[in-house]
């Protein structure tokens, strides 16, 4: 195939084609189904037809648009789809509406007419459509659609149009609807329409009327929807009500809610008139009063105003007066909050107190504050005004339980001060006292501290707006200029203006809103009303004169921005008219429109300055820009208009003066430098001009417009051409910011050498004749500009000076001589500078390299004092914060929030210079740590108290950690504890210390800052050794957040990758004696090493990684205990160990606690399933086993090479060595039995005799089990030489020194003091009972196997309190016991060691107890009562062994107890012949597969054992399928065994003689499938077999006599039958016979399932057999040879289901089979008794029942009954009844299956009936005779294979036995050909 791609077919277009032929597919497909649904649909079948269409509009052809406009094929389709739809829904609307209601009506109404609408929309409507609307449609009376309606049916074609108008002829259909047209035409009234159409005036529409009014009549079950339709018609016709709910009586709160009325708009997006996002029209505004206000509404004009509306619906809008508009609200979400400093006057200052007395400048939405108002004097509560409920309280809320705080509530701030003095003592430095007249008087104060008191008392918006303006960030040194000219917009002289709701009362307020309610207004009627108002000048301009809160200008102005369009439309009107005296009225709504425009546009100007300082805010830039050009704009145009007003009108100057200032600000602000000579010129005719006319308009609103009056101007004019010189410096071509900070630098701090220019002159005598403000400006530039370039030195020089400009300031006469809110605005400005400058200050000293107290120590004592009095000042507020809370007087940061977040900021700001300058003074020697820590600590108590030790972006705080983390004195920890707590909530409980809550905003954790605060506060987690007392839980979030600063922080010199090397390459080596002989030598060593400095190595050393490590590892032993623990957890623990050694720890700690993390997982692996432990997965658990064993070895050896051995020493130890030797044990022992010596991490490549390969495992253990037992024999000396109290030390020396083969009695003396520990380690609760067991196991071993005496067996047990017995004495003289006496003894200390576990989980004495009872006593029943505490046959039991693993039990060793358990209890139902247990224990077992060691030898120990007992009550000899398929043809079988499945197929029940056979058969059956994959199979294959071929002998003769002769060709070999071709007609057979047995089980079960004692013994004499074969007895039925039969119980199918069989008997047949059935004689005991025809001669013989037949070669009597006497009869089958044994008739000669073709007579002997010449049989008649079926070494495993490795009984190997050889358990499974099963299961 040619791999050419032509370059013009693309994959888009093949694509596209895909699709198109999709939707062409999709078409044809449409259409089936919408021809489908029309049939239903004329069929009136309404449900299948929605069906189809519910099919139709599934397919995206219908419903959905593709990329390509629709087809027109595809359009009609959708057409007629939706269309008829809807009229289907219709008519099924119209056929079952009288079983709806009328919601459901509706509902389906609206669904049709949506069908029928939405067709018309995809193709032009059919007449048919077209007139079903128009009668629904003029049903409903909408006249106005059945006009549309009717009008685009007769213009949807041309052709009609045409029609229409010629006048000669119209279509019926046409006339009708032209008839209609007319009707609704005069309807309406349109006469016009109709004196223009002289066809329509010709048309008769009296028929049309009749007709419709049968229409109306067929419509009538829409009436609940037409009712519905009028109703919102009228709904629709009534006009909407905004009803707005006043809170208080002000304009504020009016224009306030009036704008929150409106919608707010989409982020960053500007609308100018929000009313156009409204969905629903807002056609009256009214305003509700305050309720209990003193203006109130006439109920009598009300009424009146009811009668005379129409009926209105009235929307309630009840808005809390925020003062926000939605544009600040936007704002704040748009940008970033360091982005906001220009528009704060706008956001963040409210309007003043005698409006509201809460700031709502609060940002968060959730402030909510309930507004309290003063009015003459009365409070809101008198005037019970309606308020929210709120935490906060107005400040002029009078409660009634305030109380006067006096001296004593400030004892704690006294002490405080007192103990401050006491340490600016030792630097001559005195606080002076402001508490006491801060309580009495605050006019004792010094004038600047008593005016901020005053201030904090009285504090409104005004004061948050002084105070904020420099406190909203840094000025920008790079552009002065701007700066400079800001700053006057507040001068020294200020004014305060009246409010506005004194200039305008609320009776004027009244009065304008009740002309609104009572005309009706609309919202745009109202704005304007509103604006009008507000602007208009009379005497007074409001806007100029009056103080508005900036939400409230904001407001105005955004209503201005709706309105614009209107009011503009409206002025020009006027200016056309020329009606001079409504131009006067407008012009000065002009203008202040003008001023208000000109002050946003430099709001916004300002605003996207910063934005694009900031490239994240691209999308608000944007934004902005769009507000900015509307703006231009829009002032542009009013400006024009404004111009042309002046030119037609004589107004005063001031209206021009305020138009050409406003004029002038703009530019100034915008555009300085190209309209610096403009406004020059403008500012001198402003000169001229206010001399003869004077001026003074103070401009309070507008925070961008500065003040005017002649001063102002002259200021402004000088300051100009100050600038002008000045922009000349700066802007020369080689010029940089460096030359600016020159000049400010020449100018503020100038030198004495220094020489100034003609410029720096002018520069320098105008800054010295400027204003304060002017002056901190300047200083302000300089000092960023030192900050951001680092400058230190000259900083602390430029801050001095101002704090002392500052200081002069507030001290002066000149501020003394000022009035109060002149003196106020000034404090605060200067509390907002000096916040700056500090907070700058202390910036730069952090980011220095050098320390926080790296002053210089000239002058220091000076400024020290300086700063003193700022803190004298400022330590105000704390105590107005304590007086709040006293009082309960609403506090600043309840008004402002901002305002008093600037207030702590500048008091931590204060106290840390202070600090820093007094420790910079105190002499190195007077430096303890006592002054530093006690300084810091007392500063923190005053300034956590008052939550704001945090403020100021936590500087204090750091400062004071930083100073504590390097004076490390102990002593301090309880302070650094409570600022880590502060700083990075992280609590820290330090002894009896718990830190305190001071309510601060946690910062992030850094690695500089954790490392010296790892090193301080670690240790205290060392003070107790963490591995034996782990450290407080109020540690664990600290160190996890120092743990992921090792996380976040990368780190390219991090030793870990090496070490972890050299780790894993030792965790690698092989376990040998070298490796252990280093150790306890000392060694061993891992050579960690740090060739390259870390990041974490300094956290590394403090033992970060290891108490972390130990505080995993111990909750993971926590839940370990309760529940099933993950084991994932355990690789953080392992890796945190690691990590501590990496980094050079070396501690043993590390290497035990790593090596216990590695146990708990090989201990997971272990205890959960035993899975791995039956599979090659086991090595993976060796290899982590190794790793422990590694672990423990590195441990060691670091132990021996301790110098010292302290207390903590010596206990790391005893957990060392203890561990050690059990993890060593565990290894040795099963079920790992030394695996973990053998394995290898990677496979070697190995070369044998035999050929090469990998090899996984070593070839034997390099380490023999007697140098292990050594091993751990040695360490237990350790162990218990370092703790003796520990009894498992004592536990498992005596369980070694056993299995070293020592005295029994220094055994036995150690198991008595393990005992002994044993009982003061456990409780009352939960004794541990191992030890005593084992003490009493121990002592019963060495008894029975002779190596000691009874007496001194009952001597050692008698020494334990648990354990003792009482031995009877006689004549004072003891009783010397025997040894079944020491038997009864030892079962009475087993007892009591069961009764002594309170918690039975202890198994093992319970099993002890019932080998006893079966090995020593042989009592079978209460072995069987013992051992079913353990093991349970119970099918709600969901496990077959129930135990669990104890606390102190070997992990992994209960699997193998449980094998071991399930192996005695088999026995014990072998010898207990439990035919019925044993079914259901094998079922149980198979399900176990995860819960013991080597479930495969159980399982084929249970199946041999069940194999034997079917076998057994079967009566089937061993070699029995073997002879009887050999008997058998191949030919004849395959016919006649379908004829037997046939037969079993067609019956309904099964006979009751073959109910025992098949029951049997189908549990043979159960085992096959069970054992399939799993166990040998070769002895239930071969009972399989037999049960069938004995099955199928029984029914051979009816078979045979059922159907034709078979022919078989005798000369052809015939093929041998093998099992190959019975398993399958066996498993057939049983699926056909199934749910019958089921039946049978469960009901008679009990007498089915069991054992059977044939011991009948028959005396034949040796007299030869002629053999009988199959062929032979078919040649004899066919030839008439008369069979007897007995008169039996006749069970077999009945005639119903023959049909159903291959085997269909006839007349014939059934007559021949009878004569068979008589030739059959056995019969059971019961019917033997009722025989009356058959006699028994006395010398005849008997025969066994599945082989005897006797040929009577003579007639029997007839039958009585026949077998036709019943057409229900079933068919007799000559089977044995069970279970009782049958009669069988002595036949003359005996006759044997032999194998075919062997025809040797077999003589008869004397046998007992069960015998054979098996091995199996005879080991099977020596049980059934009361011996073992099964040797006890096979059937207890004592010595028994499990996998690779011996599963030995414990006890032995506990008591010291040998290795035992294993046993290998093989057999042959092979399907092809019969094999004899062999003797023993072992052999199998």
């Amino acid at each position: 195939m040619s791999s050419f791609t032509p370059i013009n077919i693309s994959e888009d277009g093949l694509a596209l084609d895909a699709e198109e032929h999709t939707r062409e597919l999709q078409v044809e497909e449409a259409f089936k189904i919408f021809q489908s649904a029309l049939k239903h649909q004329k069929d009136r079948l309404f449900e299948l037809a929605e069906a189809e269409y519910k099919r139709l509009f599934k397919l995206d052809v219908i419903t959905k648009d593709g990329n390509a406009p629709p087809s027109p094929t595809v359009e009609t389709l959708r057409y007629l789809a939706y269309r008829n739809r809807g009229v289907l829904r219709f008519e099924r609307l119209a056929h079952s509406h009288e079983s709806l209601d009328n919601d459901e009506v509706y509902t389906e109404f609206y669904v049709c007419m949506s069908d029928m609408l939405t067709a018309l929309g995809h193709g032009e409507g059919d007449t048919l459509l077209t007139e079903l609307l128009y009668s629904i449609l003029s049903y409903f009376g909408l006249t106005r659609l059945t006009r549309l309606i009717l009008e685009y049916e007769l213009t949807k074609t041309d052709d009609d149009d045409i029609v229409i108008h010629r006048g000669s002829f119209v279509m019926p259909h046409l006339s009708r609807v032209l008839q209609k047209k007319k009707m609704i035409l005069m309807e309406l009234g349109d006469e016009v329409s109709l004196q223009n159409d002289e066809f329509l005036a010709k048309i008769d529409v009296s028929q049309t009327k009749q007709a419709e009014v049968a229409l109306f009549q067929k419509l009538s079950y829409l009436a609940p929807v037409k009712a519905e339709i009028e109703e919102n018609r009228r709904e629709a016709s009534t006009p909407t009500v905004a009803r707005i709910e006043l809170k208080r009586l002000s304009w504020a709160t009016v224009i306030a809610q009036l704008l929150d009325t409106m919608p707010k708009p989409p982020k960053l997006k500007y609308v100018q008139d929000p009313y156009a996002l409204t969905t629903d029209t807002l056609e009256i505004i009214r305003f509700a009063m305050p309720k209990g206000d003193e203006v109130e509404m006439e109920e009598e004009e009300e009424e009146e105003e009811e009668e005379e509306e129409p009926e209105v619906v009235e929307i309630e809008v009840s808005v809390e007066p925020t003062f926000e508009s939605f544009d600040a609200q936007q704002t704040r979400k748009e940008t970033p909050d360091r982005d906001e400093d220009m528009e704060d006057k706008e956001q963040t200052n409210g309007i003043p107190e005698s409006n509201i007395a809460v700031d709502q400048e609060v940002s968060q939405p959730e402030a909510e504050v309930t507004s309290a108002v003063k009015d003459d004097g009365k409070s809101t509560t008198d005037r019970n005004v309606p308020q929210r409920a709120s935490k906060r309280k107005a400040a002029a809320t009078i409660v009634a339980d305030a109380r006067v705080p006096t001296i004593d509530d400030f004892s704690e701030s006294l002490t405080f001060l007192k103990a401050l003095n006491n340490f600016l003592a030792l630097r001559t430095v005195e606080f002076q006292d402001v508490i006491t007249p801060f309580v009495t008087n605050p006019l004792l104060l010094d004038p600047f501290i008593a005016d901020f008191v005053t201030t904090l008392s009285t504090w409104s918006i005004q004061e948050s707006e002084f105070l904020l303006q420099e406190s909203q960030g840094k000025s920008n040194y790079d552009l002065p200029l701007m700066e400079i000219l800001n700053s006057t917009a507040l001068s020294d002289s200020y004014i305060q203006p009246p409010d506005l709701d004194t200039i305008m009362s609320a009776t004027e307020l009244e009065s304008v809103i009740r002309d609104i309610n009572s005309n009706g207004l609309h919202l745009h009627q109202v704005r304007l009303l509103f604006l009008e108002k507000l602007l208009e000048t009379s005497d007074v301009c409001l806007i100029t004169d009056s103080k508005w809160s900036p939400e409230m200008l904001k407001a105005v102005r955004k209503m201005a921005e709706a309105s614009d369009i209107s009011m503009y439309t409206d002025m020009n009107a006027l200016l056309v008219a020329q009606d001079e005296e409504k131009m006067h009225q407008k012009l000065t709504v002009a203008v202040s429109l003008c001023e208000i425009l000109s002050d946003h546009y430099i709001s916004l100007f300002k605003r996207m300055k910063s934005l694009r300082l900031q490239p994240k805010n691209r999308k608000a830039v944007a934004a902005l820009q769009i507000e900015l050009d509307a703006t231009a704009k829009r002032l542009e145009r009013w400006k024009y208009l404004c111009h042309d007003f002046l030119c037609c009108l004589t107004v005063t100057d001031k209206l021009r003066f305020r138009l050409e200032w406003a004029t002038v600000s703009l530019h100034q602000q915008s555009d300085f430098k190209n309209n610096a000579t403009a406004m020059e010129e403008s500012l001198k005719r402003f000169l001229d001009k206010a001399a003869a006319s004077p001026v003074d308009i103070p401009y309070t609103n507008y925070p961008n417009i500065p003040r005017l009056n002649s001063q102002t101007v002259s200021d402004q004019l000088s300051k100009i051409n100050i600038l002008s010189t000045f922009s000349k410096i700066l802007d020369a071509e080689t010029s940089k910011g460096d030359e600016t900070i020159g000049l400010l630098e020449s100018v503020l701090m100038p030198s004495e050498d220094d020489v100034l220019t003609e410029e720096q002159l002018s520069m320098d005598s105008f800054v010295k004749n400027s204003s304060m403000e002017l002056q901190l400006r300047l200083w302000q530039i300089l000092l960023n500009y030192y900050e951001i370039h680092g400058f230190l030195s000259k900083y602390q020089v430029g801050f001095e000076s101002a704090i002392l400009i500052l200081l002069h300031e507030v001290t002066s006469a000149k501020y003394v001589s000022q009035t109060f809110p002149q003196r106020q605005q000034i404090l605060l400005r200067i509390i907002g500078f000096f916040n700056e400058y500090a907070r700058n200050f202390i910036t730069l000293l952090k980011h220095q390299a050098t320390n926080l107290t790296s002053l210089g120590k000239e002058h220091n004592a000076e400024k020290l004092n300086e700063l003193v009095q700022f803190l004298r000042l400022f330590y105000t507020y704390a105590l107005h914060i304590d007086h709040c809370e006293i009082s309960t007087t609403t506090p600043v940061s309840s008004k402002s929030p901002k305002a008093s977040a600037v207030l702590k900021d500048v008091l931590v700001n204060t106290f840390t210079l202070v600090f820093l300058y007094y420790v910079s003074e105190l002499p190195a020697d007077d430096r303890y740590p006592e002054i530093i820590n006690d300084l810091l600590s007392i500063v923190h108590v005053q300034l956590g108290a008052r939550s704001c030790c945090d403020a100021s972006e936590g500087v204090f705080l750091e400062m004071s950690l930083e100073l504590l983390l390097k004076l490390k004195w102990p002593d301090s920890v309880c302070d650094v504890s409570q600022i880590v707590s502060c700083r990075y909530h992280h609590t820290v409980s330090i002894e009896n210390f718990t830190p305190f809550e001071h309510d601060t905003a946690p910062e992030e954790l850094t690695l500089a800052s954790a490392v010296p605060l790892a090193e301080y506060l670690l240790p205290f987690c060392f003070a107790k050794n963490p591995m034996f007392q782990q450290p407080k839980n109020d540690f664990k979030p600290l160190l996890d957040a120092l743990l992921d600063l090792t996380e976040k922080v990368e780190d390219d010199a991090d030793p870990l990758p090496r070490n972890e090397a050299i780790l894993e390459a030792y965790l690698e080596t092989p376990l040998s004696n070298r490796l252990f002989r280093e150790s306890f030598y000392g060694l061993l060593d891992m050579n960690f090493s740090l060739f390259r400095p870390s990041k974490y190595l300094a956290l590394a050393k403090t033992g970060l990684f290891y108490i972390q490590g130990v505080n995993a590892l111990a909750l993971f032993k926590i839940r370990k205990r309760s529940m099933q623990s993950r084991t994932v957890e355990l690789d953080f623990v392992i890796r945190m160990f690691q990590t501590d050694l990496f980094y050079g720890s070396g501690r043993v700690e590390s290497w035990v606690l790593l090596a216990q993390s590695y146990g708990f997982l090989v201990e997971d692996d272990l205890i959960w399933t035993s899975d791995k432990l039956n599979s090659d997965r086991k090595q993976g658990i060796a290899l982590v086993q190794r790793k422990t064993l590694l672990c423990y070895l590195m441990g060691v050896s670091q132990f021996v090479q301790l110098s010292d051995l302290s207390k903590e020493s010596r206990k790391v130890a005893a957990v060392l060595w203890s561990n050690f030797l059990k993890e060593l044990y565990n290894a040795t022992m099963p079920p790992m039995s030394r695996l973990s010596f053998e394995v290898v991490s990677t496979p070697k490549f190995v070369k044998k005799s035999r050929g090469a390969s990998y090899e996984k495992r070593f070839q034997g253990s390099p380490m023999s089990r007697e140098t292990l037992y050594n091993t751990i024999k040695l360490a237990l000396k350790f162990a218990i030489e370092m703790n003796v109290r520990d009894w498992t030390n004592h536990f498992y020396y005596s369980k070694i020194l056993s299995k070293l083969v020592c005295d029994p009695k220094i055994v036995l003396k150690l198991l008595l003091q393990a005992c002994e520990c044993a009982r003061k380690s456990g409780s009352n609760s939960d004794p541990i009972s191992e030890p005593h067991y084992r003490l009493v196991s121990q002592i019963y071993k060495y008894v029975r196997a002779g190596k000691i005496s009874v007496q001194t067996g009952l001597k050692y047990l008698n020494l334990n309190p648990v354990t003792n017995v009482t031995v009877i004495e006689i004549d004072g003289t003891p009783l010397d016991p025997d040894y079944p006496q020491f038997i009864q003894f030892i079962i009475s200390s087993l007892k009591k060691v069961v009764n002594y576990d309170k918690k039975r989980w202890q198994h093992r004495p319970r099993f002890r107890l019932a080998k006893i009872y079966y090995e020593e006593l042989h009592d079978l029943d209460s072995a069987y009562e013992e051992i079913l505490t353990v093991v349970s046959l119970k099918q709600t039991t969901k496990n077959l062994v129930n135990i669990w693993k104890p606390d102190n039990e070997r992990p992994g060793k209960h699997f193998q107890y449980a094998a071991e358990y399930a192996l005695f209890f088999v026995n014990l139902l072998i010898e207990k012949k439990d035919l019925s247990s044993l079914c259901v224990f094998y079922r149980k077992l198979r399900k176990s597969h995860a819960a013991m060691l080597n479930i495969v030898a159980v399982w084929e120990v249970t199946t041999a054992a069940l194999c034997s007992m079917f076998r057994h009550n079967l009566e089937i000899p061993e070699g029995f399928s073997e002879q009887a398929a050999q008997s058998l043809r191949f030919s004849e079988f395959t016919e006649y065994a379908k004829d037997l499945h046939s037969l079993f197929q067609a019956r309904k029940t099964l006979p009751l003689q073959d109910e025992e056979i098949m029951c049997f058969l189908y549990e043979v059956s159960e085992i096959r499938r069970l054992n399939n994959g799993f166990g040998s199979s070769t002895i239930i294959d071969d009972l399989f077999v037999s049960m069938f071929l004995l099955l199928y002998m029984r029914y051979l003769p009816v078979l045979i006599a059922g159907r034709e002769p078979v022919v078989v060709d005798m000369l052809k070999k015939q093929p041998r039958i093998t099992r190959r071709e019975l398993l399958p007609r066996i498993v057939e057979l049983v699926r056909a016979v199934e749910k019958e047995v089921l039946v049978i089980e469960k009901d008679k079960g009990d007498t089915i399932f069991v054992w059977k004692n044939h011991n009948e013994v028959i005396e034949t004499e040796d007299e030869p057999v002629p053999v009988l074969n199959v062929s032979q007895a078919s040649q004899d039925v066919q030839t008439g040879t008369q069979i007897e039969s007995g008169d039996t119980e006749l069970r077999g199918v009945t005639t119903d289901n023959k049909e159903e069989s291959s085997f269909k008997p006839d007349l014939h047949d059934v007559e021949l089979l009878a004569e068979v059935e008589r030739e059959f004689v056995i019969v059971s005991p019961e019917s033997s008794q009722q025989s009356q025809p058959l006699t028994t001669a006395p010398n005849e013989q008997q025969t066994d029942v599945v082989l005897g037949m006797k040929i009577s070669p003579t007639t029997t009597p007839k039958r009585e009954s026949s077998v036709l006497d019943d057409a229900d009869s079933l068919v007799q089958l000559p089977v044995v009844k069970t279970p009782s044994r049958p009669t069988i008739m002595e036949p003359e000669t005996p006759v044997f299956f032999t194998p075919l073709g062997n025809t040797a007579p077999i003589s008869s002997r004397s046998r007992r009936r069960s015998s054979s010449s098996s091995a199996l049989t005879k080991r099977l008649k020596i049980m059934f005779e009361g011996e073992s079926l099964i040797p006890s070494a096979y059937l207890i495993s004592r010595k028994i294979s499990y996998g690779d490795h011996k599963m030995e009984n414990p006890e032995e190997k506990e008591a010291g036995d040998a290795d035992s050889d294993r046993v290998a358990h093989e057999g042959s499974d092979d399907k092809d050909q019969f094999v004899t099963p062999v003797s023993s299961p072992s052999q199998a």
